[in-house]
C-alpha cells in the first residue's frame, strides 16, 4: 500500500507536476528509498529483513535530508 505523496497516481503527478519542483520527485524518491532498502537489508542481515519499502517511504517524507560526509544522502 502506498502512503503520503507516494500514493499520488504516477500519471496524475506527471501532468500536475510538470514544470514544478515536483516534476521528477517520484522517480528520485523511489530510487533513493529502494537504494536505502537494499543497503539496510545487505548491512543488517536478518535485522534488516523486517524493514519494508513503506517504512522507508514514510521516513523519506518525514525526515530531514542531511549530507553524509561519505557522500550519502540521508
Amino acid at each position: 500500500m502506498m502512503n503520503g505523496l507516494f500514493a499520488i497516481d504516477a500519471d496524475e503527478l506527471r501532468v500536475l507536476g510538470a514544470g514544478t519542483s515536483m516534476a521528477n520527485w517520484r522517480e528520485v524518491a523511489t530510487n533513493e528509498t529502494q537504494r536505502a532498502l537494499e543497503y539496510i537489508r545487505s548491512e543488517l542481515g536478518s535485522l534488516g529483513a523486517s524493514v519494508s519499502i513503506e517504512h522507508l517511504r514514510w521516513a523519506y517524507l518525514a525526515g530531514p535530508r542531511v549530507d553524509d560526509p561519505r557522500g550519502i544522502q540521508t
